[in-house]
């Protein structure tokens, strides 16, 4: 079984690299991330904006030196029963 890793003191609990789970869900030499972000339907967190979420999460990965703003492409967000910010 796989060991799952929770991330504490950030603004996002967990984060997935896309890539690992089929090399056809990211495009052709890109990287994916998914930030899962915990909260709950209404609350100041889901009320965020996109941009909002990605400047919170972003001065995080790059202080963990996950990853550069400069990297990134592209962000959006996925509402469903947890809010998942994708970072390209």
């Amino acid at each position: 079984m796989q060991k799952q890793n929770y991330l504490v003191n950030r603004p996002y609990n967990r984060i997935s690299n896309i890539n690992r789970f089929h090399h056809k869900l990211s495009p052709e030499g890109e990287t994916v991330l998914a930030l899962e972000i915990t909260c709950h339907f209404d609350d100041n967190t889901w009320e965020n904006s996109d941009d909002e979420l990605f400047e919170k999460s972003i001065v995080r990965l790059e202080s963990d030196q996950i990853i550069n703003r400069d990297e990134v492409k592209i962000f959006f967000r996925l509402d469903s029963q947890m809010l998942t910010l994708f970072i390209v």
